[in-house]
């Protein structure tokens, strides 16, 4: 724990903003009765920890992305260190794929024997959502937050090759924000593609829903993602979708087509095919907006229950 109290008394203001988190978890905590702790992702992990070693109860980490994920490699050290720390001194692990349980076995060093790996879920409407058409021409979205991780920038060299090889106009949304987007909208202006590619900012929860009811295709071209839920609403809205093959979804969905993240040409490929061929397009929309309704978040909950079973009546406590 000294080494946990010298990371979380570094001068980084969200560093600290842990440390005082963590001090207001052990404060609540002494007016509680629990016998399990379940930490989600490192900003949690230094309060697990501490209530670990304080009343000597099992702690579940559950990771949801890493530093290496979002970095593209070790990123911020003291993070990377907090998620060493919390990863390895807890008692059980939830990977939400089998792609992170990979990475944190490499990357951070957890043992097998310790790790549950238990999908996310997607809580569909009750009406599957009607499709909006608001432009003549086929649409093409990227959704999520405007980061290396998430790969916009292969998103642009992907509609830069669009834009060059297929001859009817097409239009491509680019719906998020984040610390890429000034660099992308510029990039997209020295490409010449500036005029066909909308960028829209930061949306609400309902500009998502609009966003992908217009559109057809939904490309998620991530170099590191652990799992990617974004892929589930594509599916629920009735969105042909393309994934890389460097994510956690990709384990579990069939009807998506599963890409390296690198391969451009590949991707461009696919969606030249599925825009001349608009029955092959509806079928693979259709298809999918069947299959996400088997992803069920009451049968993911058993599972993390199970884990919370294990522990408890086996008496299971790591220190």
């Amino acid at each position: 724990m000294e080494r946990l109290e010298t990371l979380l008394s570094q001068d980084n203001s969200l560093i600290s903003k842990v440390g005082t988190y963590t001090e207001n978890v052990l404060e609540i905590s002494k007016a509680l009765d629990f016998n399990l702790i379940h930490a989600h992702d490192w900003l949690t992990y230094p309060a697990g920890l501490f209530l670990k070693k304080l009343y000597n109860v099992p702690l579940v980490t559950h990771i949801h992305a890493t530093e290496f994920d979002r970095a593209l490699g070790f990123g911020h050290p003291i993070i990377h260190e907090i998620e060493y720390l919390g990863l390895n001194f807890s008692d059980r692990v939830v990977a939400v794929s089998k792609y992170t349980s990979n990475l944190i076995k490499e990357h951070y060093k957890v043992h097998e024997e310790k790790i549950r790996i238990i999908y996310n879920a997607f809580l569909p409407p009750s009406k599957p959502p009607e499709k909006i058409k608001k432009f003549k021409e086929p649409v093409i979205l990227f959704l999520g937050r405007l980061t290396i991780q998430k790969g916009p920038g292969i998103f642009l060299e992907f509609a830069k090759k669009i834009i060059n090889t297929y001859g009817k106009k097409v239009r491509f949304l680019i719906a998020g924000a984040g610390e890429m987007e000034r660099h992308l909208m510029l990039e997209a202006a020295s490409l010449g593609i500036g005029t066909q590619i909308m960028f829209t900012g930061f949306l609400t929860r309902q500009e998502v829903e609009t966003a992908l009811s217009m559109s057809d295709i939904v490309v998620m071209p991530s170099p590191s993602e652990p799992f990617g839920l974004v892929a589930l609403e594509a599916m629920s809205h009735g969105c042909a979708l393309i994934i890389s093959k460097q994510s956690g979804v990709s384990e579990i969905i069939e009807n998506a087509y599963k890409v390296d993240f690198w391969d451009i040409d590949k991707m461009v490929e696919i969606v030249i095919d599925l825009l001349e061929n608009p029955e092959k397009l509806a079928e693979i929309q259709e298809k999918a907006q069947i299959e996400v309704q088997k992803f069920k978040w009451e049968d993911r909950a058993e599972e993390v229950i199970n884990i919370y079973r294990e522990l408890v009546y086996n008496n299971i406590c790591f220190m």
